[in-house]
C-alpha cells in the first residue's frame, strides 16, 4: 500500500537557549481545509494570532483542531535542557542549530515514517537561528533512518499549516499538560537523548 502523502508544518516560540516551545502538525491539505473552515466560524478567536490568545481561548482552538483529527505534537525545551544539549554537543558554537534540528526530527518521527519515502516539511522562518542549518541537521537525522525530508520556509501570515502549528507551539506555554491530555490528537513529547541519532550531528 502506498503511504499517504503527509506534510509536516513546524513553528517554534522562544529564543534558544532560553525556554523554547515547538509545535508540529501532520496533515494533508484536505484536512487543513476542514480545520480552517471550522476555525473561521470562530471569528473572535481565529482573527487573533496564537500568542494573543488566553489559555482558554487557545484550548478551544486546539479542541477544534483535535475534533477534525489533526495530528499534533508539541514540546517544551527549557533553558536547562539547552545547557545539557550544549554539553552533549561539546559546547560547539552552532549547537543551537544542531539541536533544534534534532528537536524537529524527534517531533516529526512521532508520526510513522515510511523508509525510502519523501516527506515535505514547512517551517517558520527564525530570526534567532540559522534555519537552513537547522534543516540540514534534520535531514541528516532522517537519512540515518532511511527517510528523506525536504524543507520550505514560510510564515504564519501566508501559510495556513504553519499558522496552525503556531497554535500547537503555544499549547504548553498557556495550558497545563494534564488539561492538554484531554485532546487525543495532541501529544506532549519529552525530548530524550538518542545516542545513535546524536552521533550523526556531533
Amino acid at each position: 500500500m502506498k503511504p499517504v502523502n503527509l506534510q509536516f508544518y513546524i513553528d517554534a516560540s522562544g529564543t534558544p537557549p532560553k525556554t523554547t516551545f515547538v509545535g508540529v502538525i501532520v496533515s494533508t491539505p484536505q484536512t487543513i481545509d476542514k480545520v480552517l473552515k471550522a476555525l473561521k466560524k470562530e471569528k473572535n478567536l481565529f482573527s487573533k494570532k496564537a500568542h494573543e490568545l488566553k489559555g482558554e481561548e487557545l484550548f478551544k482552538v486546539l479542541s477544534i483542531m483535535n475534533e477534525k483529527d489533526l495530528k499534533m505534537f508539541t514540546t517544551k525545551f527549557t533553558h536547562k535542557n539547552w545547557e545539557q544539549a550544549k554539553e552533549t554537543l561539546g559546547k560547539k558554537k552552532n549547537f543551537k542549530n544542531k539541536y533544534m534540528g534534532y528537536i524537529y526530527y524527534q517531533l516529526i518521527r512521532q508520526q510513522y515514517l515510511y523508509k525510502n519515502f519523501s516527506y515535505h516539511v514547512f517551517t517558520c522562518s527564525d530570526d534567532h537561528l540559522n534555519i537552513n542549518e537547522v534543516h540540514k541537521n534534520c535531514k541528516l537525522l532522517a537519512k540515518a533512518d532511511k527517510t528523506r525530508l525536504s524543507f520550505s520556509i514560510a510564515t504564519a501570515n501566508v501559510n495556513d499549516g504553519v499558522r496552525l502549528a503556531d497554535y500547537v507551539a503555544q499549547a504548553l506555554r498557556k495550558n497545563r499538560i494534564k488539561k492538554l491530555q484531554k485532546l487525543n490528537n495532541l501529544k506532549c513529547i519529552k525530548i530524550e537523548k538518542d545516542k545513535r541519532l546524536l552521533e550523526k550531528i556531533i
